[in-house]
């Protein structure tokens, strides 16, 4: 089980791959109603910035006839899958599989597509099967903060309940105030709702959070679980 959302998995794979081996063979994977053929996903990771990830099943030459493939399980209590490695070869090439499966979590830490970023989300409905052709979407961040303007007493309860908390994070630990928190804005059309999400992106961005914005309320138990793999993180609905 490699633990993080399938795209950003295989992302980390594929580099995993290219380190160790340089270069891996994409073949067929059998199937009951024939051969499904391997497929290179053009992974969004960034803005305008895409990166070819190999999908379906990958063999090294050296393991005469075995091969890895990538492979999803439902996290438990939600509908959002993640990654699982899974293949079949000689025992002596074990090591070697738990040596991609090392590398493949260590890049996911350090070079993760998603942590950090600002992104719109797409997420599987209750019931719907994964399709890894749909991927999160990158944001920009280039909000003005001072454009910005409330009464006071609306500015002061965003500041201390939001930005606050994004902007000091660690004295936030420190003073054991919770990060947990929902907050509701409720208004008409026009009064700063989406441009007071659009500052809150830019700070998790410049604070190292994760922002994810949902346009499906219905999705909302699998972005609740792609949140948790991206934590800290802010879940705009």
């Amino acid at each position: 089980v490699i633990d993080g959302f399938p795209l950003d998995a295989a992302h980390a794979l594929s580099i995993a791959l290219a380190k160790k081996y340089g270069w891996v063979d994409h073949i067929p994977t059998p199937g009951f109603f024939g051969d499904t053929p391997p497929q290179m996903l053009a992974v969004e990771v960034g803005i305008g910035k895409t990166h070819q990830v190999p999908w379906g099943r990958l063999s090294i030459p050296k393991w005469e006839g075995g091969f890895v493939q990538t492979s999803l399980e439902p996290i438990p209590g939600g509908n959002l899958p993640r990654f699982v490695l899974v293949g079949n070869m000689k025992k002596k090439w074990a090591p070697e599989v738990e040596d991609i499966a090392a590398i493949t979590r260590e890049v996911l830490k350090a070079n993760s597509i998603y942590r950090g970023k600002a992104l719109r989300v797409k997420l599987p409905e209750p019931n719907e099967e994964f399709d890894p052709r749909i991927a999160p979407k990158f944001i920009p961040t280039d909000v003005d903060p001072n454009n910005l303007i409330f009464p006071d007493d609306v500015m002061y309860a965003i500041q201390d309940s939001l930005f606050s908390i994004i902007q000091g994070t660690e004295a936030a630990r420190a003073d054991k105030v919770p990060l947990k928190r929902g907050i509701l804005f409720a208004g008409p059309y026009g009064v700063g709702k989406t441009m007071t999400s659009g500052v809150t992106a830019r700070y998790c961005v410049e604070n190292g959070w994760t922002f994810i914005l949902l346009d499906n309320i219905t999705q909302l138990a699998s972005a609740m679980a792609f949140a948790r793999q991206y934590q800290p993180a802010v879940l705009f609905a």
